[in-house]
């Protein structure tokens, strides 16, 4: 039911060659700049190669979750082991035997721990607060469904129908009235009790914040990988990290105590919500889009933006979803992109951006249901 990364890359390799995009993506290069040149109506981008773009339409599909977040811990460079993000993993680096810290319960914890657990000789996990989570609801697809599917290709759909609808109606919960998260809430409560048989650990486990004001996670196999004899939840705040490894206060005592280490692993997320670009961008009048954004990122729809012509975001401001397909989003976007190109050519318009007043009125309206 969930398409593992090997699959999704293949997928991805695939389009790439049927529809002969290779030609057009220049690899291993990245933007420094985008300033709009208005006497003609082009975007001037400067490539980290020095070279210098023209395009009439900027598409900047740099994604929400490409920045990873360093911790502010004190001491954080002073560590002799190896450490690395989540996101920028260090494959040269063998967890075999060795001491390893994680610092983070959050999505990308859930997913390494079970995969880490029996090749590190001990395990330490750094939880601030505890995650709400499902059970995944993942299993194999059975060669009859594959047939029936490709045989009845409106079985498939209706399937992908009912998950859309299933995961539409915790929307209900997210955005109008929390009760309805309800259900989800004694799913997951359950989802402890089932697979935590330790008290003392499913009460660490166990979130004292209303479910959704976090990222709701699935999985199968966390639960069991922290119960196992070499792991450990540490609930004690980080006061510093030393050479030999990582300094904690005890809640109940204040006393320190020194956790060695040979390896940490950063996962601690990543800057989704902060108002940046992850290049310089200058449109109209020389604005520029990081001052504009100081007092709070907007978009018109999270992707045009007033004074910035031609400038499409994908997964811009207030697209992120916390309960479905990011890719329903996504190409929700890509379909308004393809229409402002077709009003462009119909009416042989050099640019076009929504009217400050239209931007105004959408995040006015976005703020008041907020």
């Amino acid at each position: 039911m969930f398409a593992g990364h090997e699959e999704i890359l293949q997928y991805l390799n695939h389009c790439a060659d049927k529809y002969d995009i290779r030609r057009y993506i220049r690899f291993n290069v990245s933007v420094e700049s985008a300033h709009f040149n208005e006497r003609q109506g082009v975007w001037l981008i400067q490539s980290s190669t020095g070279e210098i773009y023209e395009a009439a339409l900027l598409i900047s599909g740099t994604g929400g979750l490409s920045r990873p977040a360093r911790p502010s811990i004190p001491g954080l460079e002073r560590f002799q082991g190896n450490m690395f993000h989540s996101a920028q993993w260090d494959h040269s680096v063998s967890l075999k035997d060795k001491k390893v810290a994680v610092i983070g319960t959050g999505a990308s914890a859930i997913q390494i721990i079970p995969n880490i657990v029996d090749q590190v000789s001990e395990l330490k996990v750094f939880q601030r607060s505890p995650p709400w989570i499902m059970p995944k609801p993942d299993r194999c697809m059975t060669d009859k469904e594959k047939t029936r599917f490709k045989k009845f290709p409106l079985l498939q759909k209706i399937l992908r129908l009912r998950i859309y609808l299933f995961m539409e109606y915790n929307a209900i919960g997210f955005v109008i009235n929390q009760k309805y998260l309800g259900i989800a809430k004694i799913i997951a409560l359950n989802h402890i009790k089932r697979k935590v048989k330790d008290f003392r650990l499913r009460d660490i486990c166990t979130p004292r914040y209303n479910i959704g004001c976090k990222r709701i996670l699935l999985s199968n196999d966390y639960y069991p990988a922290i119960q196992k004899d070499n792991v450990s939840i540490i609930t004690d705040s980080i006061k510093e990290i030393k050479s030999e490894g990582i300094v904690a206060s005890d809640a109940v005592s204040g006393a320190d105590k020194l956790h060695e280490f040979d390896i940490i692993i950063l996962a601690t997320g990543f800057h989704a919500a902060e108002a940046k670009t992850s290049f310089d961008v200058k449109g109209l009048h020389g604005l520029d889009l990081y001052e504009t954004w100081k007092p709070g990122a907007e978009a018109y729809k999270g992707t045009t933006i007033t004074n910035f012509p031609n400038l499409f975001l994908i997964v811009g401001p207030n697209t992120g979803l916390g309960h479905t397909s990011m890719i329903i989003m996504i190409e929700s976007q890509v379909g308004y992109i393809v229409s402002a190109l077709k009003t462009l050519r119909k009416k042989q318009l050099k640019y076009l951006y929504p009217k400050l007043s239209v931007q105004n009125s959408y995040n006015d309206m976005l703020q008041k249901r907020l």
